[in-house]
C-alpha cells in the first residue's frame, strides 16, 4: 500500500492511495479530513475531534477484492473469503455536504461463517441520506430496506453534533430468514434456530417514530434453551402482541401483550399470559433482577403469588428497565424491580411457575 500523507493539528490527508495485491491495483483515492488525530488517540470521539470550519473531500474506490487472497498475504490462513467492492464520495463544508456510496459484498464469510451477500447505496444531498440496502444467506429470502433520512453536521459552542430532527421514511422487508443461517457476528449468535418474517414501514421522525406492519417468529430457540413463537402487529407509536407462545424447563406459556413507544424515553410493555402462572419464591421490592425464567416443576410447599401481568417499562436511550407484577384490583400495588445490566450486580432471578408441558 503507497500514499502521501500530512498530519497537521487539526486535520489529516492522503494523496494518491493506492493498493496493489500480487500486482493489481484494488484500492485508489484520495482523502481530506478535517480531525485531530490526537484527540481521537485520547479516545474524545470523531465529532469532538473537528477543526472549527470542517470541510471534507473523500474520493476511495475499491475494485474487485478477493478477501481470501487478502487476508491469506496479510495474516495466513486466511479467516475470510468471498469478493468486495465499493466506492465512496464525500465533499463540501459543514453546512453543505454532499456525497454517494456503494459496497458489494459477494458471497462473504468470515471464520466460518454462513455466507452473506449483501449491497448498500447511499447518497446524501441537502441534509437527506437516501440508502437503498439488500441482503440475502443461504436458504433465506432477500432482506430489502430502502428510505431516507435527515442527517446533518451543526455546529455549537460546545462542539459539532449530527441533528436528526425531520421526515424519517423507510420500509423494511424480510419474507423469511432462516436464523440457523445467519451469521453470528450480525445477530449475535442469540437465537440458534426459527424462521422470522415481516413487513414493516417506518415514517415520522427518529424522536417520534410511527411503525406499521408486522412480525412474525416461528420455532425460535434461544442459546439457553428456551424455545419462543410470536406475533406483532405495528399500528404506528403502538403495538400488539397477537401472540407468544414460551416453552423452558418443562414449562408452557402462551400470552398476549401491547406496547407503547409514543415516548422513546418511556417505552412500556404489558404481557397478559392466558397460562397460569405463580411466583413461588417472591422478591423482596426494589431487588435487582438478572433474569426471568420459567419452569413447569413444583419448586416450592409455601405459599405463591399469582402473575396476573408482567410490565416492561424502560428508555431506548439507556439500559434503566424494570419490570413490575400487579395486584389487580390495586394496580398501585405493583412491585417493581429493575434489572441488572452490568457484570459487577448480583442480581436474583425471577423465577415464574407454569404448568407442565408434555414437551420434552
Amino acid at each position: 500500500m503507497s500514499a502521501f500523507g500530512t498530519i497537521a493539528n487539526d486535520y489529516f490527508q492522503l494523496q494518491t492511495v493506492g493498493l496493489n495485491l500480487n500486482g493489481q491495483p484494488r484500492l485508489q483515492g484520495n482523502f481530506f479530513l478535517p480531525l485531530s488525530l490526537w484527540k481521537i488517540r485520547q479516545n474524545s470521539g470523531w465529532l469532538a475531534a473537528l477543526n472549527a470550519d470542517p470541510t471534507f473531500d473523500i474520493d476511495v474506490t475499491l475494485d474487485a477484492l478477493d478477501l481470501g487472497e487478502l487476508t491469506a498475504a496479510v495474516n495466513p490462513p486466511a479467516k475470510m473469503s468471498g469478493r468486495v467492492s465499493g466506492r465512496i464520495e464525500l465533499y463540501g463544508t459543514r453546512a453543505s455536504l454532499d456525497g454517494k456510496s456503494e459496497m458489494h459484498l459477494r458471497n462473504f464469510v468470515f471464520d466460518n461463517a454462513p455466507a452473506l451477500t449483501g449491497d448498500i447505496e447511499t447518497r446524501l444531498a441537502q441534509s437527506i441520506v437516501s440508502f437503498n440496502a439488500n441482503a440475502i444467506t443461504p436458504g433465506s429470502d432477500a432482506v430489502k430496506l430502502e428510505g431516507s433520512l435527515p442527517l446533518q453536521l451543526e455546529k455549537f459552542e460546545t462542539g459539532h453534533a449530527l441533528k436528526t430532527d425531520g421526515p424519517l421514511s423507510a420500509t423494511l422487508t424480510f419474507p423469511a430468514t432462516f436464523l440457523a443461517k445467519v451469521p453470528r457476528y450480525i445477530a449475535g449468535g442469540i437465537l440458534t434456530r426459527g424462521i422470522l418474517s415481516g413487513d414493516l414501514t417506518v415514517s415520522n421522525s427518529f424522536q417520534h417514530p410511527n411503525i406499521v406492519g408486522d412480525v412474525n417468529l416461528i420455532d425460535g430457540h434461544f442459546l439457553r434453551g428456551w424455545s419462543v413463537a410470536t406475533g406483532l402487529t405495528f399500528k404506528g407509536q403502538t403495538a400488539a402482541i397477537d401472540f407468544v407462545q414460551l416453552q423452558q424447563n418443562h414449562a408452557d406459556v402462551f400470552a398476549r401483550g401491547e406496547i407503547d413507544f409514543h415516548d422513546p424515553a418511556g417505552i412500556w410493555l404489558k404481557i397478559f399470559p392466558s397460562t397460569s402462572l405463580l411466583e413461588p419464591a417472591a422478591l423482596a421490592t426494589g431487588e435487582c433482577v438478572s433474569g426471568i425464567e420459567f419452569s413447569g416443576a413444583t419448586l416450592s410447599s409455601l405459599p405463591s403469588r399469582p402473575v396476573h401481568e408482567l410490565d416492561f417499562s424502560g428508555s431506548l436511550f439507556d439500559r434503566n428497565w424494570t419490570i413490575s407484577l400487579p395486584e389487580p384490583p390495586d394496580v398501585a400495588s405493583s412491585r417493581t424491580f429493575p434489572f441488572c445490566f452490568d457484570d459487577k450486580s448480583r442480581g436474583k432471578t425471577l423465577t415464574l411457575q407454569a404448568a407442565p408441558s408434555v414437551f420434552p
